[in-house]
């Protein structure tokens, strides 16, 4: 399956190649642009053209785990992906957590000693 978005990028790339030649330019994206531009440049670069590519927020490479033979190997892998994930979610909603939890701490110190010196005053 290959999408819409996909189809007109490499007709566009395989375009200009023709008209301005492969050296002559360069991908770039971001995100999905960056999917398609990943995609795309594999592609000319089968047919020889090796082009100058900048990705930005490119999705994250995914181990081709289908080309794997051992069923039970796939199934591993999986679950030791998922739970890295699991793990990098959690250690950043503590990590921020524990940001929000300082900062209360911080402005709770500055008013009560703004408030002991309003009181110290009077």
């Amino acid at each position: 399956c290959v999408s819409l978005r996909y189809q007109v990028a490499i007709q566009a790339v395989e375009n200009m190649a023709v008209k301005h030649g492969h050296s002559n330019m360069w991908l770039a994206g971001h995100s999905l642009g960056s999917a398609i531009a990943l995609q795309v440049g594999k592609d000319m670069a089968r047919k020889g053209n090796f082009l100058e590519t900048y990705l930005f927020n490119p999705p994250f490479p995914i181990t081709p785990i289908e080309r794997l033979r051992s069923q039970r190997l796939k199934d591993s892998l999986r679950y030791a992906r998922s739970l890295i994930t699991a793990r990098l979610a959690t250690a950043v909603k503590r990590s921020e957590s524990l940001a929000r939890e300082a900062e209360t701490i911080n402005m709770m110190l500055i008013l009560s000693s703004c408030l002991h010196g309003f009181l110290t005053c009077l």
